[in-house]
């Protein structure tokens, strides 16, 4: 016996994504540079997308954060994409887009934070030793979406403040959109972060692809000495 695949296929998934099922089916806008929005001519681009829970076993980090993405060939998609939803919700696409034979599919993670990144700036002086410039801190990344958790791994530990002993200093992983803006972050970079400023401590590109051309930055940070802020 035969099998045959039915050549309605892959429109019968294009209508069933047009049918409002709740908590299912959900209009989004797709930014590919979440720097690009704020730019004179910007065209919003629209796609249609089913967004539904994984029904995880076990929860490590914040691996509950993250939800099935499925949407048709109609607008591609790819890793690092961001993704908003029509209710405001803010979501980055963060697994290697898997092609089905009716529909594209990934994992959606919501962003948890919107990050500025700057970098420290020495004083200019001219060769007679005059200022020209001010030490400053520049903005290298403006504030963008991004996913930030504590690393699961073993912990470090260094001197508590105030009080006696050790305590655990956990890195944090932060997730970022890789584009034309954020690939200048580097180490030693900084943002600020529920009053505490971090400072980037590793920089890992192996979420980008080969041609340098999309995907994701994974970063580690800590805090920085003197950093709270509030």
């Amino acid at each position: 016996m035969k099998f045959y695949i039915p050549l309605t296929l892959e429109q019968d998934f294009i209508d069933w994504l047009k049918t409002d099922v709740p908590n299912i089916n959900y209009d989004f806008e797709l930014v590919r540079d979440w720097y690009a929005r704020s730019q004179t001519g910007y065209a919003p681009v629209s796609l249609r997308a089913m967004l539904f829970s994984i029904e995880w076993k076990s929860k490590v980090g914040n691996s509950d954060a993250s939800s099935n993405f499925k949407t048709s060939y109609e607008v591609p998609i790819r890793k690092g994409d961001i993704v908003i939803r029509e209710d405001g919700s803010i979501f980055m696409l963060n697994w290697t887009v898997q092609r089905h034979p009716n529909n594209q599919s990934t994992q959606a993670v919501d962003c948890n934070a919107s990050l500025e990144f700057t970098r420290h700036v020495d004083e200019t002086l001219d060769e007679r030793g005059y200022l020209l410039e001010e030490a400053h801190d520049e903005v290298i990344a403006p504030a963008i979406p991004c996913v930030f958790s504590e690393y699961t791994g073993r912990p470090d530990y260094a001197a508590s403040y105030n009080t006696p002993g050790i305590s655990a200093d956990h890195l944090l992983n932060v997730q970022v959109q890789y584009n034309a803006t954020t690939k200048a972050i580097r180490v030693g970079d900084e943002f600020l972060l529920y009053g505490h400023r971090y400072r980037v401590v590793n920089w890992v590109g192996t979420e980008i692809d080969m041609n340098a051309s999309y995907g994701i930055i994974n970063l580690m940070a800590r805090k920085a000495a003197g950093g709270e802020t509030a």
